[in-house]
């Protein structure tokens, strides 16, 4: 993370640019280092645009991005973003692969975006970390490198790894590292000049609902079971009958797929309801806390305040 980079300014960003990048998974994680250096008064973030040839390099949209240099004439970075989106084989060139690895040799820290984390796993630079990727391909991640320990969090830091499921979510990643560097008020700022509604963690599910994701059908039924009944406090035993095995074949289903337990899945359900309803609506607290399955407004606000950091209340007081 950039809080253990060395403290010297300006921290030097590459961005290496592959063909069919996602021009918005840069501009998230390009925009707050611009903005940083606004906040801070001073050139604390300083970035080039790579490319293998140096020659512009197509976005998905069509659009071509200019490199600011050619890979094989670029300096030590500090910190170097690997963007790839569609067709991520395309990508995977020697010359980049290469490029990966004399950076890597470098001490440099790599942070994949979108598909750039298959990338870094086809130059063997993810061999023992933790990794994610867009979660349209993180069965085939997981299938086609088994070193790797797949996750499906929206953003991974390993040590000097880190992984970006893409597009909004290098926004997520960067305010992160930068609430590292310079402190959480200025990261909250920030998001807040952006019109975000907060910074997400990196456990932040990819998707509005996992079902999609799950390769399983009893998982995905069990989430669809868990997703009708957000009002209830269903036990373990009850979801696992439903989907017709036992308790226990349930829980290793949800660690093997989900890398959690039925139990914090529900519970994790539950509160995002609850936090929706804290952020959208006048409702009474004890009110969203009876509707989410929770007892008591003790209970609910132990529960809320373990996941999301502050009470029910604080909610509240954010949106006002």
């Amino acid at each position: 993370m950039l809080a253990y980079l060395d403290r010297r300014e300006p921290v030097k960003l590459g961005h290496l640019l592959l063909p069919q990048f996602s021009q918005l998974a840069l501009s998230c994680s390009l925009e707050p280092f611009r903005l940083a250096n606004t906040m801070l008064g001073r050139e604390a973030y300083r970035w080039t645009a790579v490319s293998t040839d140096g020659n512009p390099v197509p976005a998905s949209n069509g659009l071509p991005s200019p490199a600011d240099i050619k890979a094989a004439d670029a300096p030590p970075f500090d910190l170097l973003f690997v963007h790839a989106s569609y067709e991520p084989e395309r990508a995977m060139t020697q010359a980049a692969l290469s490029y990966l690895r004399r950076q890597a040799r470098f001490g440099t820290i790599l942070a994949a975006v979108e598909c750039g984390g298959l990338v870094l796993a086809k130059a063997g630079l993810l061999d023992g970390y933790q990794a994610t990727c867009h979660w349209e391909m993180l069965e085939s991640m997981a299938e086609a490198y088994p070193e790797i320990l797949v996750k499906r969090d929206v953003f991974v830091f390993d040590r000097d790894r880190i992984t970006v499921a893409g597009g909004a979510a290098a926004m997520d990643m960067a305010l992160t590292l930068l609430a590292a560097r310079h402190g959480h008020d200025l990261a909250t700022t920030m998001a807040e000049n952006f019109v975000l509604p907060g910074i997400r963690t990196p456990d932040a599910p990819q998707q509005f609902s996992a079902v999609q994701a799950v390769g399983n059908p009893r998982v995905a039924r069990a989430i669809t079971f868990m997703e009708r009944n957000l009002d209830s406090a269903l036990a373990v035993e009850a979801i696992a009958a439903e989907v017709g095995i036992t308790q226990r074949a349930l829980e290793r289903l949800f660690e093997r797929w989900l890398n959690t337990s039925p139990a914090s899945y529900y519970r994790n359900l539950r509160l995002r309801r609850a936090r929706a309803l804290l952020q959208q609506t006048d409702l009474p607290a004890i009110e969203i806390a009876l509707m989410t399955g929770f007892a008591d407004a003790a209970h609910f606000s132990r529960a809320y305040k373990n996941t999301f950091g502050h009470p029910p209340t604080a909610e509240r007081k954010v949106r006002g």
